[in-house]
């Protein structure tokens, strides 16, 4: 089977959606007889890539000349597939992902599927699994009609390391970018700076058991006092109460930290899917009935803001003991030397 990743270079998330895709297509053995990466870049070329587990047989750098619409990416990626064809195309999990995904295997007179966590080629086909009925249940699908062109689900995975090109298998493709007359004007709004959610081996999740916007704020600087990265539900974000670059769920950010506390939190499916592959889940709520209960180690009934808060004052009290043992040790090392 041949196969190219596309990506765009120029997001923000593209380390981790690379990382996505490559948990798509982990289980696929032996390989590809020809898989490849297809980069869109704007600016000067790229010097780093993303590291896939499979071997990559070639990266094509594929400069855009302005910022490129829906569009102007389909009628490049006709141009590409028709002259390198491919029999399954692998986008991100993101909108862009998900449209390109879905239009383009229409163009090209392919299929496509949406949200795939894993596939396995079979001869002529493929079949996908993916989340449906709100990430309650897993189902299987068999497309048979190549090009395949799927979008990878959001997965709890660290984002994919960057690393150099080997010159003797980049090369760059000049397409004239096509133009989109239709389109009068445009405005771009930039991506939020980074959470560090991502990465982050704490973290602390807020739901909309908070109660109003002046809670979530304290609780967020309790997070930051303790050095614990700062997460909402839909809810949360979708109040004001927070920003939505905090959003965690299926809708939002997968995490897998060491330690996570979902407070004043239901638990929804949607929800629980970005927190799941947690290794310890602390879960605080009123309702003892509360579904986030099925997911977490430890369950406490209570009210969220006195606990968290009570957190907040030990660790910051055992923070300070330490640092001042640390420096009457300081102290005696710098004595005992004089």
């Amino acid at each position: 089977m041949k196969a190219a990743i596309i990506l765009p270079l120029t997001h923000e998330s593209m380390a981790q959606q690379a990382s996505e895709i490559n948990t798509v297509l982990k289980p696929i053995k032996p390989g590809f007889r020809c898989l490849e990466v297809w980069l869109f870049y704007r600016g000067t070329p790229p010097e780093f890539f993303p590291e896939f587990d499979h071997s990559i047989s070639a990266v094509k750098l594929i400069p855009l000349t302005d910022q490129a619409l829906p569009e102007s990416y389909l009628q490049l990626l006709e141009h590409l597939t028709d002259r390198y064809p491919m029999d399954l195309l692998l986008f991100a999990g993101d909108s862009l992902g998900r449209e390109l995904a879905t239009r383009l295997s229409f163009r090209i007179k392919g299929s496509s599927s949406l949200q795939v966590q894993s596939c396995h080629p079979a001869s002529g086909s493929i079949e996908v699994i993916k989340p449906v009925y709100g990430n309650n249940l897993r189902a299987t699908f068999l497309l048979t009609h190549p090009p395949f062109c799927i979008s990878t689900a959001k997965q709890p995975c660290r984002p994919a390391k960057l690393i150099p090109f080997s010159h003797h298998r980049k090369k760059i493709i000049a397409l004239t970018q096509p133009q989109c007359p239709w389109v009068e004007d445009r405005c771009s709004t930039p991506d939020k700076s980074d959470t560090g959610l991502g990465d982050a081996d704490r973290v602390l999740v807020v739901g909309q058991g908070a109660g109003d916007k002046e809670t979530v704020s304290r609780l967020q600087d309790a997070a930051t006092a303790m050095d614990i990265a700062f997460g909402a539900t839909r809810p949360v974000v979708m109040n004001a109460w927070a920003d939505m670059a905090r959003l965690i769920g299926a809708s939002g950010l997968i995490l897998s930290p060491k330690l996570c506390i979902a407070a004043g939190v239901s638990g929804s499916a949607v929800f629980s899917a970005g927190i799941k592959a947690s290794e310890f889940i602390v879960a605080i709520n009123t309702d003892k009935t509360a579904p986030v209960f099925q997911i977490a180690h430890v369950g406490i009934i209570g009210e969220m803001k006195p606990i968290l808060l009570e957190l907040e004052k030990i660790i910051l009290t055992e923070r300070a003991k330490k640092n001042n043992r640390q420096r009457t040790t300081d102290r005696g090392v710098r004595g005992d030397g004089k």
